[in-house]
């Protein structure tokens, strides 16, 4: 949190999103209890992120770790990381997003799903769901402060028994910082 906190300590240079993914899924499946089935579908020769590889790792880490906790424990999480190119009129780009080349990370998995005021405030670092010592309730938050501050975007769907789907769009590396 003091690293995110504090922007000129992040060190950020041209990354292999693919790389980085893969390196946070072994570590993050050893956390993970074996109940918890894994699918990747990560695309191969994926074009760079300019982005800190501490903080890539901290988004799969807090999705995946959400996740598996929402899950109780318990069904599939599903990691895909692919390129695309999102257009002006496209249904699937956030507001917030600008029309371009980008890497996606989409994180979902079969747990119990938010509803409309979860998913309202679910980035509120003031805001959580979890009790007494099962974690701080920050995930989230950091998670959208890291996107933020590389230039992406989330979008989120879930529905109450339906589980959760967030996708993270960070910006192609163009060569230029």
């Amino acid at each position: 949190i003091t690293a995110f906190s504090r922007q000129q300590d992040i060190e950020r240079e041209p990354l292999d999103p693919g790389r980085v993914v893969r390196e946070a899924i072994t570590l993050m499946r050893a956390g993970l209890p074996s109940s918890v089935t894994i699918r990747t579908d990560l695309a191969d020769a994926l074009p760079p992120v300019f982005g800190d590889a501490t903080q890539l790792h901290q988004i799969v880490m807090n999705l995946a770790n959400n996740a598996a906790q929402a899950m109780k424990q318990n069904g599939l999480l599903e990691l895909i990381l692919d390129h695309v190119t999102i257009a002006p009129e496209s249904p699937e780009r956030p507001v917030d997003l600008q029309p371009g080349d980008y890497v996606r990370l989409v994180v979902r998995d079969s747990g119990t799903g938010m509803d409309a005021a979860t998913r309202e405030r679910m980035f509120d670092p003031f805001f959580t769901t979890k009790g007494r010592g099962e974690g701080t309730g920050l995930g989230l938050a950091v998670v959208h402060g890291i996107v933020k501050l590389h230039g992406g975007a989330i979008a989120v769907e879930s529905e109450l028994g339906r589980g959760t789907t967030i996708t993270v769009f960070l910006p192609v590396w163009e060569g230029v910082t």
